[in-house]
């Protein structure tokens, strides 16, 4: 809030005042110590704190403190859809295998940039702890400045899997279907539709065959070299023990 935020913000607590039947009305002191404690909020914000501590079973019987108001604040910038350390972590480890197409926040994408050097050299353990806390730091800047959580698909190349995970965060409401990338179809996929179509004899169309299915399997290799490829594998391979272990260790 700012300075010309003051005088609503104390109709706002005068209007509480009245509302919860409290006796006496605040003093200037302690309007300004109310606004103090709530200036780094928006006005917007502290009126729906107001709303929902009155709506409160509980609390909603007495006239609200600054903490009171905070702690709604805070409960509601929890609810902003981002998952939590350890739920961010196992979606951030699934990527590991480039086959795989997982959908991730802004603030998990970053975080694993951190954390994924650490896996790559052996530690595990190590790569949890770095992902969760830089995922934890990023997630309380981002509710802080009001951001609300951005979701992107990281394309993976395997199309079933890829369409399981888009189909699972759209219904989730995670993502449109519109805002995702059509990845291009394999090399060999315009050949094989004129294989399919060439009314050329069967030695030609089998020959023709075998040069899409040739390109097509070249086109389904991730970008990553040879040696990169075969340590996905391996880490995927181990993903699910990964999880499980981080899971005791918790």
């Amino acid at each position: 809030m700012r300075e010309p935020d003051f005088t609503p913000f104390c109709a706002l607590l005068d209007d509480t005042a009245a509302l919860l039947g409290r006796g006496q009305a605040l003093t200037a002191t302690q309007r300004a110590m109310y606004f103090r404690a709530l200036a780094e909020h928006s006005l917007d914000a502290v009126r729906t704190a107001l709303d929902a501590h009155i709506r409160d079973p509980q609390r909603g019987r007495f006239f609200p403190m600054p903490a009171d108001l905070i702690a709604q604040l805070q409960g509601l910038a929890a609810d902003d859809g981002r998952p939590g350390p350890e739920e961010a972590f196992a979606t951030a480890l699934r990527g590991v295998d480039e086959a795989e197409t997982i959908v991730w926040t802004a603030e998990m994408a970053q975080a694993w940039q951190i954390a994924k050097p650490v896996l790559d050299s052996g530690d595990e353990v190590g790569a949890r702890m770095a992902f969760r806390e830089c995922y934890s730091r990023l997630v309380d800047e981002a509710r802080k400045a009001r951001r609300p959580a951005q979701w992107s698909a990281s394309l993976g190349f395997d199309p079933a899997r890829r369409e399981q995970a888009i189909n699972a965060a759209s219904a989730m409401g995670r993502i449109a279907r519109n805002d995702v990338p059509a990845l291009p179809a394999p090399a060999g996929a315009p050949l094989l539709e004129l294989v399919h179509n060439a009314g050329a004899p069967e030695e030609a169309r089998r020959a023709l065959r075998g040069l899409a299915e040739q390109l097509a399997k070249r086109s389904e290799a991730p970008s990553a070299d040879a040696a990169g490829r075969e340590r996905t594998q391996e880490l995927k391979a181990a993903s699910a023990a990964k999880v499980a272990s981080f899971g005791d260790a918790a």
